[in-house]
């Protein structure tokens, strides 16, 4: 099965340029040539990063685009969950207001960078989450049965 080559050109603000894209006949993706943008444009490209895909399947900056909606990726999920558990881990030695205001740091600047996102269902379920997470912390930190008993009626 031979190879088969396939060029396009584009012209963007008067330089022109070709990509080369190679594909096998039997469907496979096609790959940049990574040797051809370094000589044409003196670029590096990172063939470990580099890809030519349908847009489902590629993420930038923690974003990617399932049908007509962008949403967050399942990794940038899973670093923020990784994250979490590390502000409200139970053996972490700090005062709870010192926790609390690094939690809140660390919540805000997330929805700040993902609010963009057009996907919320499990918004309610993470919420529930950190919270459980942060009664964990006030559970561990009472420790005592007592001091429990004492600061639950304290709350009412």
């Amino acid at each position: 099965c031979a190879r088969r080559r396939t060029e396009t050109a584009y012209k963007a603000e008067g330089v022109e340029a070709s990509w080369h894209m190679t594909a096998k006949p039997t469907g496979s993706t096609p790959t940049v040539n990574a040797a051809l943008v370094h000589r044409q444009f003196a670029l590096k490209v990172n063939v470990a990063k580099s890809q030519v895909a349908p847009m489902s399947e590629c993420a930038f900056l923690g974003f990617t685009i399932k049908g007509k909606k962008i949403r967050w990726t399942d990794k940038a999920l899973a670093d923020f969950k990784h994250r979490i558990k590390e502000l409200t881990g139970r053996s972490w030695g700090v005062s709870m207001e010192y926790r609390l205001k690094k939690l809140g740091q660390y919540l805000r600047g997330w929805t700040a960078y993902f609010g963009i996102s057009q996907y919320y269902r499990p918004v309610p379920e993470l919420d529930e989450w950190i919270r459980r997470r942060m009664r964990m912390c006030y559970w561990k930190q009472w420790r005592w049965p007592r001091t429990k008993i004492k600061n639950l009626l304290a709350l009412g």
